[in-house]
């Protein structure tokens, strides 16, 4: 059963003042006709950029118009700055692109877990970033909205106990 983000305490994302918080998530569409798509972005406001993608305020990326309705999955914080938020996010998006990750066979990972563009091989590209030099160092937290995707991020490879992962 997938929770609403608009469900989850505010508590787990407050930070020293609201306009440090800084986040990066990953977007599943509950569409049946692509439900192993997914959208990988970046927010200051979880809540309100759900709310864009679904087409209930405006703003939302052009790429998601057309596989509404989207549950915003996991949502990962705990960065120190802005800057590597948005560098995250684009090793998220670009993960064969990216130095830092040289050491992954990107043709076998994405083989094994349907595609490139598929939702469960970007959960593993998701582990595959926390788990690299620059990131591990960094005490991120994860929070998943949804028992299969929490049960998917306790399988191996698994991340370092100082990586908090939530559920809803």
């Amino acid at each position: 059963m997938v929770l609403l983000l608009n469900l989850l305490p505010l508590s787990r994302f407050r930070m020293e003042t609201s306009s440090s918080f800084t986040c990066c998530y990953i977007l599943r569409s509950r569409n049946p006709a692509y439900k192993t798509s997914c959208y990988i972005g970046f927010t200051v406001n979880p809540q309100r950029r759900i709310k864009q993608h679904n087409g209930e305020l405006v703003g939302g990326a052009f790429k998601t118009l057309s596989k509404r309705p989207w549950d915003m999955t996991v949502v990962v914080w705990g960065f120190p700055t802005k800057n590597l938020a948005l560098k995250f996010e684009w090793i998220w998006q670009h993960p064969e692109q990216s130095g830092v990750m040289e050491h992954v066979n990107w043709v076998e990972l994405f083989r094994k877990h349907g595609g490139r563009k598929n939702y469960y091989a970007n959960l593993q590209v998701l582990k595959e970033i926390i788990l690299a030099n620059l990131w591990s160092r960094l005490s991120l937290k994860v929070c998943v909205q949804c028992q299969d995707v929490f049960d998917r991020l306790k399988e191996p490879p698994l991340l370092p106990d100082y990586i908090k992962v939530y559920l809803g």
